[in-house]
């Protein structure tokens, strides 16, 4: 599983404590964590934006249409929290982990 850097950290705690009901003890918390640290990819480059500056926030998008969006004049990223819902996500994003692997990894 990769990283996430204390610059990233920060946003992902600011965004469960100012946006989701149950903050970080949220499931929306607990599956972005977990989407963001099972792919490299993504992680290094959510790690890089933050670690740059060009990532300061996460927002709630409450388009129903949109899953996330990108603000470059505002460093923010909005995600549409039905798409933190389930771990779906996670099945169609990830389909060469087990399911067993994925719940070992959110415990």
């Amino acid at each position: 599983m990769s990283q996430i850097n204390p610059q990233l950290q920060k946003i992902l705690d600011d965004f469960a404590q100012n946006s989701l009901p149950n903050g970080k003890k949220s499931d929306a918390y607990r599956n972005l964590i977990a989407a963001i640290t099972a792919s490299p990819v993504l992680n290094g480059r959510l790690n890089t934006t933050a670690e740059k500056g060009y990532l300061d926030k996460l927002a709630v998008n409450k388009n129903p249409n949109a899953g996330a969006s990108y603000n470059a004049s505002k460093n923010r990223i909005s995600i549409n929290l039905s798409q933190l819902e389930t771990r779906l996500l996670f099945q169609t994003t990830f389909p060469d982990k087990r399911s067993s692997e994925r719940l070992a990894s959110l415990s």
